[in-house]
């Protein structure tokens, strides 16, 4: 049995954080809540001194437990479909492209490292990122390897890469390529790079067989360790699902298929709205739940598997319009994302984006699927997703937020604390940014912070509890947040009010309104206390945009052109500093991908309240 542990479990630390910090300071003046408190999270702390994990403890397969409900009659495969545990290529889409000269591959591009290529790779290679171990064995690389360049020189490379891959780590169930979201990945990547390979050149019939009972063995792991556990289920559960269909449809195995379409049937209206909208607070793992969807409806379309085909394409519609919701398109008619919540490891935003050079857009082109593009907004149109992502478009800007009702730490999703927060595009450039997040490590967690995100901090505490140990315990009060938005033909306003600062040793009350016009972006925050608070508000501004003070206001640039600007009501130029990303500070970073950061800009207003505070923004931009 498998025993491996997620690399962060449940390992108590005792960092005195300013959250932790603030926690002593409430619990030893009231000590009759303290002691609710550690009550009502004793079972937690047992939890926790037996090192219950979250992620990697071995799943038993909840499917072979009765369904709650009966899908007989949608789980019939077509006819095209023979149950002979055969490896048949052509059950999947074709593939139409021209080979290419071969250009020399020296490295592969990882989460987040870079290694050398040679003819033999080290698979068990444990890197400091586990991201990074994950990524070389789950061959995503590779896939963009081939699609960059499909020539007959990497074809053989890759195909011993992978048999080389079934040679050492084959029966090596113990080691971490074998979690869950690992083998779904190759489930999914193998039948497609052998499509590829096999227009190269052939594969030999032995080779077929060595990859035709590694996929049995792949669906029969998988099916045993589906990650369906408790109430941290999450996109991983649609992901083993697309492993085991891929799989089981290139092997022909309709058990396993049958058993894909069931989890598909039952999963996807719990993690996904009805709108189409990933529950997980992303950006960029709704691109990514997307193209998985995609992947799946090609090669169940390419089977005529008719009844699933019907129900995958209605689902991919409404995932490719919310995923379109977040495209802005550029001058040079490219589109931008903002890059809300977590980086997914997986694929960079750019191979899972609309454009022409895009990774998927290439392999759509291969398979003669029109590709889906966003469309231009109407001028002033305000859309809402998921009841949590608002966009807004006036003249040449457009904005986005993201507003989370409740304190989500304790969710298995992507979100960040980014309560209060914008992202703004100016002519399609994104001039305030979400700083995006560049690992999983702990070391930058940073950037899940407020601080790393254009919102407020009081006392050094951002609106929702960051430490998700404190969160744990069922003693601490709800942390929520109340927003309204109206608007009229030239005037958009969101206002929200959150009680997460109720958790302060003097309970405090913050309000931030948002009001758009034609040409300007007035942001008020007011602030109650019974006794003063040191504020900060943070601005975060993108790589190539800087930030210079003067006399009255924040000067905007990009190119040395001034675009916007920020004033403060009683500016005081002492009260701002201007802090560039560099090895000296948290604040100031941007990443555009997982596993990188460049450096950036972060305005940020200190200032000590009075105990009743109100302090208004404004934002100005040339609609021209």
């Amino acid at each position: 049995m498998s025993k491996w542990r997620h690399a962060e479990g449940l390992r108590m630390t005792f960092d005195l954080s300013p959250e932790r910090i603030n926690f002593i300071k409430v619990s030893l003046r009231h000590p009759l809540q303290f002691s609710m408190f550690c009550l009502r999270g004793i079972d937690y702390l047992f939890a926790a001194l037996y090192r219950k994990t979250a992620r990697y403890i071995k799943k038993r397969n909840l499917l072979n437990k009765p369904m709650p409900f009966s899908i007989t009659d949608k789980t019939t495969p077509s006819e095209q479909m023979e149950h002979d545990y055969k490896l048949v290529l052509n059950r999947l889409p074709g593939m139409f492209f021209s080979a290419q000269p071969y250009r020399d591959y020296n490295n592969i591009k990882l989460a987040s490292e870079t290694i050398e290529v040679a003819n033999s790779i080290n698979w068990s290679c444990r890197f400091r990122d586990q991201e990074d171990s994950f990524a070389l064995n789950r061959f995503g690389w590779l896939l963009d390897a081939m699609l960059n360049n499909p020539s007959a020189v990497l074809a053989e490379r890759a195909l011993h890469w992978m048999q080389d891959w079934i040679d050492v780590m084959g029966s090596n169930k113990t080691n971490l390529a074998w979690e869950s979201y690992s083998v779904a990945e190759r489930l999914s990547n193998w039948p497609f790079l052998l499509r590829i390979i096999e227009c190269l050149i052939p594969i030999p019939e032995t080779v077929i067989t060595k990859f035709e009972k590694t996929l049995i063995c792949h669906i029969n792991y998988l099916l045993d360790h589906l990650e369906l556990s408790g109430t941290s289920i999450n996109n991983h559960i649609l992901n083993d699902a697309r492993g085991l269909y891929i799989g089981a449809v290139a092997i022909g195995d309709l058990t396993a298929c049958n058993k894909a379409k069931k989890i598909f049937y039952e999963w996807t209206e719990k993690l996904i709205g009805p709108d189409g909208m990933l529950n997980e607070h992303s950006s960029h793992y709704q691109f990514l739940i997307c193209q998985r969807y995609e992947q799946v409806l090609f090669v169940a379309s390419h089977l005529e598997d008719s009844d699933f085909c019907k129900f995958i394409d209605v689902w991919v519609e409404r995932m490719r319009q919310a995923r379109d919701f977040w495209g802005v398109r550029t001058s040079d008619g490219q589109w931008n994302y903002p890059l809300i919540g977590d980086i997914s490891p997986d694929f960079t935003p750019q191979w899972l984006s609309s454009n022409p050079t895009g990774g998927w857009s290439t392999l759509k082109k291969w398979l003669d699927i029109p590709c889906s593009v966003p469309s231009d907004r109407d001028n002033k149109r305000l859309i809402v997703f998921d009841d949590s992502f608002i966009r807004y478009d006036t003249g040449v800007v457009t904005i986005f937020w993201h507003i989370e009702t409740e304190n989500s730490t304790l969710s298995n999703n992507h979100s960040h604390y980014d309560l209060g927060s914008f992202v703004l595009f100016y002519k399609g450039k994104q001039v305030f940014t979400d700083n995006g997040l560049r690992s999983y490590l702990k070391t930058d967690s940073f950037g899940k912070s407020a601080l790393a995100h254009s919102t407020i901090t009081i006392d050094g505490l951002g609106a929702y509890c960051q430490d998700r140990w404190i969160n744990q315990l069922k003693g601490y009060r709800q942390q929520q947040a109340q927003f309204r938005k109206s608007q009229s033909d030239n005037q958009l306003e969101i206002t929200i009010k959150t009680n997460g600062f109720a958790r302060l040793t003097t309970p405090t009350t913050w309000e931030r309104t948002f009001i758009v016009n034609d040409n300007d972006l007035t942001i008020v925050d007011n602030i109650k206390s019974i006794k003063g608070k040191h504020i900060k508000a943070s601005f975060q501004l993108a790589p190539q945009i800087e930030g210079i003070a003067r006399d009255n206001e924040i000067a905007i640039l990009f190119d040395h052109n001034q675009i916007m600007s920020l004033k403060v009501n009683n500016f005081d130029q002492s009260q701002f500093s201007v802090i560039k990303g560099n090895t000296d500070t948290q604040q100031g970073w941007h990443s555009k991908e997982y596993g990188t950061r460049l450096s950036g800009t972060t305005v940020a207003h200190q200032y000590l309240s009075d105990g009743t505070k109100t302090t208004k923004y404004e934002i100005r931009w040339q609609n021209e």
